[in-house]
């Protein structure tokens, strides 16, 4: 199995990492009741090292406060994430009805606020206090336009984790173009793109993120990030015959081999970087019909963002201990909770 090398023209970003704040996240996990500080479920975290992701995909943020808010949101992904892995060795029988009967359905119900949350009302759960919590800590800093939006992205990905957790349960291989349809939600991949906009000041309510090229390329951008991920995470994927992959889907619609369908999910994954850039680059011909002068300067961040993020991607898994030969059958950060 050969995975060629992605496409990508953008350079990459030249960060320093603060080397306590791993540690620091670790803790604050830990205060909060997602982990013990010597788990599994610690040690994955620290393998997946969440302040580099940031730093590399987010090296626009300059505050550590605003980093320091972005890791504790990865992190309670991350954590919330592992919930879904049913390739997680552990006895299935009742597995998922179990989930989805405490677990998922009541975040899903904080991030659709059907019934609506009560002032005061209080979560036995620490994932569910700490999604409370997040939730308005993001609406005390950023407005109640991005915590809605998050929301809903959140909302989104927990709602297509489902799905794929499912799938993996019952040992069903889904057909691709619905696998695609649902990959730039699953695991966070339109959240991750909704907070680092956010963090660096988008407006949620901005004109130009409702044209659809913008929404379309925000589509291209979680999608590559879903695929990379796959890409990234396929051996793993093959030991633990985990069904819902980009390159498995693939293989399974279109009876291809394995190494003819990662091919194709490369050159998919080069194509939506080749589409993010041109539309960049017909933008100032293209913008002046469609957008006001005025948000000029948002869409320069939004292109700006997205192509660090989309390049930071990349980079994070040439380096983090999660991807990068850190991995072995029963090793200690076996399985993984992003596929």
């Amino acid at each position: 199995m050969h995975i060629p090398e992605l496409y990508c023209p953008i350079p990459s970003s030249v960060v320093v990492k603060d080397p306590e704040a791993g540690e620091e996240l670790i803790r604050w996990g830990a205060d909060q009741g997602f982990f013990s500080l010597d788990s599994d479920a610690a040690n994955l975290v620290r393998a997946i090292d969440i302040p580099l992701w940031t730093a590399l995909a987010h090296p626009m943020l300059k505050s550590a406060d605003d980093r320091s808010f972005l890791n504790r949101w990865w992190t309670w992904g991350a954590v919330f994430e592992m919930r879904f892995d049913t390739n997680a060795g552990q006895e299935l029988d009742g597995f998922f009805e179990k989930f989805m009967d405490s677990t998922a359905r009541t975040q899903i119900r904080i991030l659709s606020n059907n019934p609506p949350l009560r002032d005061g009302e209080d979560f036995s759960e620490p994932m569910d206090r700490t999604l409370v919590s997040l939730l308005r800590e993001t609406e005390q800093r950023f407005g109640n336009p991005w915590r809605s939006r998050i929301s809903r992205s959140l909302l989104a990905s927990a709602e297509s984790g489902v799905w794929e957790a499912r799938a993996n349960y019952l040992s069903q291989t889904p057909d691709f173009d619905l696998y695609q349809g649902l990959r730039r939600h699953s695991y966070g991949q339109t959240y991750i793109t909704d907070c680092a906009m956010m963090a660096m000041g988008i407006d949620a309510e901005a004109k130009f993120l409702r044209h659809p090229v913008i929404e379309h390329i925000q589509y291209l951008v979680a999608l590559y990030g879903g695929f990379v991920n796959d890409l990234n995470s396929l051996d793993r994927d093959l030991y633990a015959n985990n069904r819902c992959s980009s390159v498995i889907a693939y293989r399974h619609q279109y009876g291809v081999t394995l190494d003819e369908a990662i091919r194709a999910v490369v050159d998919m994954c080069n194509g939506y970087l080749r589409s993010v850039l041109a539309i960049e680059a017909a933008m100032p011909d293209y913008g002046k019909y469609s957008f006001d002068d005025q948000e000029a300067d948002q869409i320069d961040s939004f292109f700006y963002i997205l192509k660090m993020l989309m390049r930071g991607n990349i980079d994070w898994y040439e380096v983090s201990p999660r991807y990068n030969g850190g991995w072995k059958p029963g090793g200690p950060i076996d399985p993984a909770p992003w596929g």
